[in-house]
C-alpha cells in the first residue's frame, strides 16, 4: 500500500496575517460600536431624567434646556454613527468611528461639567463611564490614547481656564 503524502501547504505571509488581523479588529469594533452607540445613547437620555432633580436641587434649573440640547445633539450623533456601521464604506473605519463615538459623548459630558462649575461637578463621574466604555473596543494603543486624551482635554482645559482660582 503506497503511503499518501499530503500536499505541502505554504503558511500565510506576514502581510496576509496582518490584513486578516486588521479586518477582524474592524469587525469587533463595528460590533462594539453598535452596542456602545445604542446603550450609551439610551443611557444619555435616561440620565437626562436626573438633570431636572439635580439642577433644581442646586438652584440651576435654568440650565435644563442647555443640558437637554447637549444630550439630544450627542444622541443624534450616536445614531448617525450606529447607522454608519451598516455601510460597507464605513465598516472599514469602525475603529476610528469608535473613537469618534467616545470623544463625542465625552465632550458632551464635559460641557455639562463646565456648566455645573467645572472640576467640582458630580457629572465628572460620567466621564469615567465613557472611558470605561472603551473596553467594548479592540483599539490600537495610539487610537485609545487619542480618545482618552481628547476626552480628558475636553474636561481639563476648560476647567483650568474657567474655574481654577
Amino acid at each position: 500500500m503506497p503511503s499518501q503524502r499530503s500536499p505541502k501547504v505554504n503558511p500565510p505571509s506576514q502581510s496576509e496575517l496582518e490584513t486578516a488581523f486588521r479586518a477582524e479588529l474592524e469587525l469587533r469594533n463595528r460590533d462594539g460600536l453598535r452596542l456602545v452607540t445604542l446603550v450609551g445613547g439610551s443611557a444619555l437620555l435616561l440620565f437626562g431624567l436626573l438633570d431636572r432633580t439635580l439642577l433644581d436641587s442646586v438652584g440651576l434649573s435654568h440650565l435644563l434646556p442647555s443640558f437637554l440640547q447637549i444630550r439630544v445633539i450627542v444622541v443624534l450623533g450616536q445614531l448617525i454613527l450606529y447607522a454608519a456601521t451598516f455601510s460597507p464604506r464605513f465598516q472599514r473605519q469602525a475603529s476610528r468611528l469608535s473613537v469618534a463615538s467616545l470623544v463625542m459623548v465625552g465632550a458632551g459630558i464635559a460641557a455639562m461639567v463646565q456648566l455645573l462649575g467645572g472640576y467640582d461637578s458630580t457629572y465628572y463621574a460620567g466621564l469615567n463611564l465613557v472611558l470605561l466604555a472603551a473596553v467594548f473596543f479592540t483599539l490600537r494603543t495610539k487610537l485609545l490614547l487619542v480618545a482618552c486624551g481628547a476626552i480628558y482635554a475636553f474636561y481639563l482645559l476648560p476647567s483650568l481656564w474657567l474655574h481654577f482660582d
